[in-house]
């Protein structure tokens, strides 16, 4: 099957040669071997390397491919249990795939073949975990007994076109914080990362922003502490902003806190709700502080604010039909609680 799959994409390489990029070329001699096209493929980044024979090539046929990663690295796909066989050529290649040797980190041997001949062209496919650096690649061609080692120099055009990757979002309760940390695999003009806390998984405030590495292919680690979550249930997200202004929101990770911190709110409850005349509003423990109390409706307008650390009515008669937020704060804590007004 993966064998079949190969064939598929080289088939697809065969039809679109001239919708290739230009990621880094070389010549020497009479064999060019350039990178027409790197791309994000799930956890992985996806290569393709051509070698191209002139006619002059003195009847060498290329019998052995071998491309060079960073020290500890390999490639992710072919594996030495995959053969490699090209739609191009109709040449079958044998795979070595080493983590041990940099320079020979993956092999493409002929089977029972001459080779890649003069006057032909061959494109290898391979995949590569994501987050390694890699700015420059050695390629080994040998031809009869001859050896050639070239580097092949990555443009900065294709590494920057890989986009934010995020790899992981996770969060846990660290004594009376929450740790929030993250990981992306690489970064395409990014500008920041703006976090972003909910009590109750549907209204947001931002409570940090942390400054992205900008542009890079390697794994790149965050962390952010929230040093006042709400004791209960506490929901994150990071909204991800491109220097264009443009941004992307993460998943949502929830962290329950157990142990509430000492500028935490009392839990507070309202009732009735939905409501007609008056909303009241129960503060569960004990109030240590002032709070601020508003109404707001959905357009983020504020219809009514007070202060008090009793348990107190709001009268909402007045106001239109429809859904309103109550937001209690105390200066460093904050609760939102929705309720509805309905027709009397």
């Amino acid at each position: 099957m993966k064998t079949f799959i190969l064939i598929i994409i080289a088939t697809i390489l065969s039809f679109s040669t001239l919708f290739s990029q230009d990621c880094g070329s070389i010549t020497e001699s009479c064999v060019t071997s350039s990178i027409t096209d790197m791309s994000v493929k799930g956890d992985a980044i996806e290569i393709s390397l051509k070698v191209a024979l002139s006619e002059d090539c003195n009847n060498q046929a290329v019998s052995h491919v071998s491309i060079g990663l960073p020290n500890g690295v390999s490639a992710m796909t072919p594996s030495e249990t995959d053969n490699y066989r090209s739609d191009l050529t109709d040449i079958s290649y044998e795979v070595e795939n080493m983590a041990t040797n940099p320079f020979h980190s993956i092999k493409f041997n002929t089977i029972g073949d001459e080779g890649i001949k003069p006057g032909e062209e061959e494109v290898f496919i391979f995949t590569i975990p994501m987050g390694t650096e890699l700015s420059i690649m050695p390629v080994e061609i040998k031809r009869g007994n001859n050896s050639q080692i070239v580097s092949i120099e990555i443009s900065a055009e294709c590494l920057n076109a890989l986009p934010v990757e995020l790899v992981n979002f996770e969060g846990r309760e660290s004594g009376k914080e929450v740790s929030l940390s993250w990981t992306t695999a690489s970064e395409e003009n990014s500008s920041h990362f703006e976090i972003q806390k909910s009590i109750n998984g549907i209204d947001w405030e931002v409570i940090g922003e942390v400054k992205s590495n900008g542009n890079s292919v390697e794994m790149n680690y965050y962390v952010f502490n929230d040093e006042r979550p709400s004791k209960g249930n506490n929901y994150y997200r990071l909204r991800m902003v491109d220097l264009d202004v443009t941004f992307e929101y993460s998943e949502t990770v929830g962290v329950r806190v157990e142990t509430a911190s000492e500028t935490e709110l009392a839990e507070v409850t309202i009732f009735p709700n939905p409501t007609v005349d008056y909303l009241t509003i129960d503060f569960k423990g004990t109030v240590n502080s002032e709070l601020n109390i508003r109404v707001m409706n959905v357009s983020g307008n504020i219809l009514y604010t007070s202060k008090g650390s009793e348990n107190s009515n709001i009268d909402v008669s007045q106001f239109a039909t429809g859904t309103y937020f109550l937001v209690i704060d105390n200066g460093i804590d904050l609760q939102t609680q929705r309720f509805i007004k309905a027709e009397k």
